[in-house]
């Protein structure tokens, strides 16, 4: 503890891009995601969210999870998803909005491993869901066992 403050440096093995052009939003979802011990990524707009996306993979970081808007001021939450997903096949997505007649079907369109919320919604649901399709997601190449037998045998 150093004047007050304590200090505690998690390394974690998820990392989540969370997009949304409201603050408060972005701020509160942050938030959530890091207590859970995800490691965040915030954008204001698909523009950033590109960079950071970009950042992260010269930083040798997968991101597993995209939380977006599914209204951004630039391009719209599911075209961003699926530009990712041109980039990464496995990225799990959840589309958040705040005009129910948005979000009807949109999900339809990126087929697997998405989820949809209306806004508001709790933080232990939004959790609940990202911890369940990253679960569910494939295991990236990287993170998976070789299978060669050659030193796994005693002899």
């Amino acid at each position: 503890m150093t004047n007050g403050v304590r200090i505690a440096c998690v390394r974690s093995t998820r990392t989540v891009l969370i997009v949304d052009d409201y603050p408060s939003v972005l701020a509160w979802a942050s938030r959530a995601f890091a207590r859970d011990g995800w490691h965040v990524l915030a954008a204001t707009s698909s523009g950033d969210a590109l960079t950071a996306w970009r950042g992260a993979k010269m930083a040798g970081t997968r991101v597993q999870l995209l939380v977006t808007d599914l209204e951004l001021p630039d391009l719209d939450g599911p075209s961003l998803a699926r530009a990712l997903r041109d980039e990464d096949p496995t990225l799990c997505v959840i589309g958040i909005t705040g005009h129910a007649e948005r979000g009807a079907g949109w999900h339809g369109t990126l087929l697997h491993r998405t989820a949809f919320f209306r806004k508001p919604m709790t933080a232990a649901e939004l959790l609940a869901a990202a911890n369940a399709l990253a679960n569910a997601a494939p295991a990236d190449q990287s993170e998976m066992c070789p299978m060669d037998p050659i030193g796994l045998v005693a002899s």
